[in-house]
Parts: C-alpha cells; sequence; structure tokens
C-alpha cells in the first residue's frame, strides 16, 4: 500500500493510538505527533504486511498478518544495508526512518529502513482477543524468530526483485524494551544480524527493581523529590479518610479507582516526565506551589489532567491503570497494557517496587503487590517470571555478543537494568551524561539543545556501526 492510500488509515489512528504505561522509546505524546509527521514529511515510504507464523515451534498453528514499513529513499539498492527498526510494545502506526536516528544511519551507509510491528499490538494480532491462553504466544523467544522470519523474508524479495544472490548485511536498531530485543537478537541470530544499535536497552530481567525508585529521586533532585514525597503523604492520609477518599479521587478524575490501582497511577505519574527527562513538565508546577504555600496535592491534580494524562496515558486516562481496564481480553484502547503486563507477569518482571524513603513511589507498590496484580489480571499460574533462567539463557548485562553499541542515560531509571559499563572490546558503551538526558535520547531526531554528551554518543556509535557494517568513507 502506497503513502498516500494509507494517510486515511493513519488519520483514523490517531484518535485511538493505544496508550502504555511502560519502557518505550516514546511516550503516548511523541508517538501520537510521528504519525502526524510520517503523513506529511519525506522521505517517502510505504506500508504492507506479511504472513508471519503465530507459533515458531509449531507452525502448523499457522500464520497472522504481520504490519511493516519500508523508508527506501536513501537505499543503495541492492547491495545497501538492511536496517530494521524493532518496534516495542506499543501499536506502530507510522514508519521510523523519518526524523530519527535511524534515518542518519540510513543516509550514512545507503541503508534502506523496514519496521516490523510487534506482536499483538496495533493490527498485527495472531488472535481476535487477549486472553491469556492466546498471550502465551507472546514471548521473547517468538519475537525474535519474528525478526529472523521477517529478515529472511524481506532479503528474498530482494533476491527476486533484482535476480542477485548476495546477502545485505543487516544492522538491527531499537529502544528501551526493543533495545534488549536487539542485543538478544545478535545473540541469537548473528548469521542473520551484522550489527545491533540498543539504546537504553533493558537487557537485565529485574524481579525486584528497587533501583528504578531510587533514580528516580535522584534525577528529580531534593527539593523536587521531598515536594512530591510530601503530596504523595498528603494523599496517603486523605485516601484513609473515608470522608475525603471520593473527593480526592474525583480532583484527579479517577473516581472509582481502588486505592492501590490510585496510588500506582500516581508512581508512574511522578516517574514518567523524569524518566524521559521531562524534569520542568512536573517539578517547575510542583515547587511553585510548594514555594507559594498553595496546595501541593490540588497542584499534583492539576499536573496529572493537563500534562500526564494526555501526555502518557492517552484517551484512557487514570483507568489505564484499573483492574478492570487490563482484564478486558476485547481489543481496546487499553490492549497494549494488558499485551505488555502480561509480558512483565510471565517472562520479565521489572516490578518497580517501593525502595524505602529514598524513592517517591507508595510504600503499596511492593513486589507482593505485583504478584496480586498479575494474578488478578492473568490467574494465577503465571506469575513469578523465572528471570534468573531468563538472564542465564540471554546473558543480561554481559551478552554473549560482538558488533552491539549500547548506549544509556544518566537520567533514565531504566539504566540500572541496562549495561553502562564496557564489558567487552568488541562493543561500543556510552552513558550519556546531562541533566535532562532521559530513556533513548539517541534514537530522537537532532534538536538544537541537543545536549554535547548526547551528540557525541551518537556519533561514536554511528562510527562504530559504519566500521562494522564495511561502510565506513
Amino acid at each position: 500500500m502506497m503513502r498516500g492510500k494509507v494517510l486515511a488509515v493513519l488519520c483514523a489512528a490517531c484518535a485511538v493510538l493505544a496508550p502504555l504505561a511502560s519502557a518505550h522509546v516514546y511516550t503516548h505524546a511523541q508517538r501520537l505527533a510521528r504519525v502526524e509527521h510520517a503523513a506529511r514529511a519525506a522521505p517517502t515510504w510505504t506500508q504492507s504486511s506479511f504472513q508471519q507464523l503465530v507459533d515458531h515451534t509449531n507452525p502448523s498453528l499457522g500464520t497472522f498478518s504481520q504490519r511493516y514499513y519500508v523508508v527506501a529513499d536513501h537505499w543503495r539498492a541492492p547491495d545497501g544495508p538492511i536496517v530494521v527498526s524493532v518496534a516495542g510494545e506499543a501499536p506502530q502506526n507510522s514508519p521510523d526512518g523519518i526524523g530519527d536516528e535511524m534515518e542518519v544511519v540510513a543516509q550514512q551507509n545507503g541503508a534502506v529502513v523496514l519496521t516490523p510491528e510487534h506482536r499483538f499490538f496495533g493490527e498485527s494480532l495472531p488472535f481476535k482477543d487477549l486472553t491469556t491462553e492466546h498471550l502465551r504466544y507472546l514471548t521473547v523467544a517468538q519475537v525474535l524468530e519474528d525478526l529472523a522470519y521477517f529478515i529472511n523474508y524481506y532479503q528474498n524479495l530482494v533476491w527476486t526483485q533484482y535476480n542477485t544472490t548476495t546477502r545485505n548485511k543487516v544492522l538491527v536498531m531499537g529502544g528501551s524494551y526493543a533495545g534488549m530485543i536487539v542485543s538478544n537478537m545478535r545473540q541469537v541470530h548473528p548469521e542473520i544480524v551484522d550489527a545491533a544499535w540498543s539504546s537504553s536497552g533493558v537487557v537485565d530481567a529485574v524481579m525486584n527493581f528497587t533501583e528504578f525508585d531510587i533514580q528516580v529521586g535522584m534525577s528529580a533532585g531534593q527539593k523536587c523529590a521531598e515536594v512530591i514525597r510530601e503530596a504523595s503523604d498528603q494523599i496517603e492520609a486523605l485516601l484513609a479518610n473515608p470522608s475525603q477518599n471520593k473527593a480526592l479521587k474525583a480532583s484527579f478524575n479517577a473516581t472509582g479507582m481502588s486505592d492501590d490501582d490510585f496510588m500506582w497511577m500516581l508512581s508512574d505519574a511522578e516517574t514518567l516526565p523524569l524518566q524521559y527527562g521531562h524534569w520542568n513538565d512536573l517539578c517547575d508546577p510542583m515547587i511553585d506551589a510548594f514555594d507559594a504555600g498553595d496546595d501541593i496535592v490540588s497542584a499534583f491534580a492539576k499536573f496529572c489532567l493537563a500534562t500526564f494524562y494526555p501526555n502518557y496515558c492517552g484517551t484512557v486516562g487514570p483507568y489505564l491503570y484499573s483492574d478492570a481496564v487490563m482484564q478486558e481480553t476485547a481489543i481496546s484502547d487499553a490492549a497494549a497494557q494488558r499485551a505488555w503486563w502480561w509480558m512483565v507477569c510471565n517472562e520479565l518482571a521489572y516490578a518497580q517496587t517501593y525502595p524505602g524513603e529514598q524513592g517517591l513511589r507508595s510504600p503499596r507498590i511492593t513486589l507482593e503487590w505485583h504478584g496480586a496484580k498479575c494474578d488478578s489480571v492473568f490467574g494465577f499460574g503465571v506469575w513469578p517470571p523465572d528471570t534468573a533462567g531468563f538472564n542465564e539463557k540471554y546473558g543480561a548485562k554481559r551478552p554473549n555478543v560482538t558488533a552491539v553499541a549500547y548506549l544509556n542515560a544518566s537520567q533514565d531509571p531504566w539504566q540500572w537494568s541496562g549495561i553502562r559499563r564496557s564489558f567487552s572490546e568488541d562493543t561500543m558503551v556510552h552513558l550519556m551524561v546531562g541533566t535532562d538526558v532521559g530513556h533513548c535520547r539517541d534514537l530522537h531526531g537532532k534538536v538544537d539543545n541537543d545536549p554535547r554528551d548526547v551528540l557525541q554518543a551518537r556519533a561514536e556509535a554511528e562510527r562504530f556501526i559504519a566500521a562494522v557494517l564495511g561502510t565506513t568513507k
């Protein structure tokens, strides 16, 4: 399907682009903006689909339609490299390779950029619902084989179209969860994948992730963190008062939420802006209210309504965090949240728990709380995941790989499940340092106020990748 024909589909998708509270390259609002940008920007691109296997261990179960995008304006056909931008845990309603680091790499190396949508997200659905039985086909192992199957499929298209048998070199790029996938892909399929760029890759499946919230407190800074802790304490006191509980939740447009789900939602409201390097969005209004002697709980509610819900939660709002929404097995605006939580409950954990007074999130959010949430949403027997086995299989912070660039960010709490220090001469590791350097900053398009270390990290990774691909001039 050509670009012009798909515009109507994309515009319709803008209104219902699924929100997501997880480890992703972009916020909900940023993903919406990328859809709008792709609808009007050069280079040109196409959208297509192919038949992917439902179960790579049992092909007899059949196939499903997997959506993918192609940006070929910079491709030195037919021998130029293939860049596979690995979509993460969200609908992929626009191509990568336009106005981002993937486009820069394509320009530098004469590459085509392919973006296959992740199974169980967007239009790439193996089944018509998200029952627990069907979600058992959503695993990292299946995703890795999806990518291998797709790369081989596209390689055969090139061979057929250009009457050649030369294998194109392949670079896989991804951020956050997808950054873990590309690292694992290089380990599992080195015969297909020549190099990988892992941005904020969460390679270590941490069970009890207390380091996450400790970093959130550090990234907030002493004053902002103390104001947020005080607001949280006041909110807990209001929740404990039956005469004030309902009015409090109404002020956050969260009427009917359980106390635990409400505090979980607020924990993400305290976390996600800092994760993405948007300190001012959260800390400016909270500190201003505190300094003025205003009600900091009201200031927090205003922040949630004006910034957190629209930028991070989408049309579902705070109810994205409720059991009732996450238990829904039909395909809906919140389907991505259920699919992501299956992945963490079943395999990855990343349980962001209360670490004590150094953190910001509610003391309610314990490891036991995470287990109870998984039991409530998916039934007993899914939690706990075997994170030790997962890490042994893929190597966690010491994977058995070469030719992988690992970039992390100093303000990002996810850095503590990533690779921050060099472990091999055959890989590249760079921790980007700066006051607003957040999650996956290196994959975003270049802007005028990019910190110096972000620019240096991108340039270092670009040289490293070009050397591996053999395109260094």
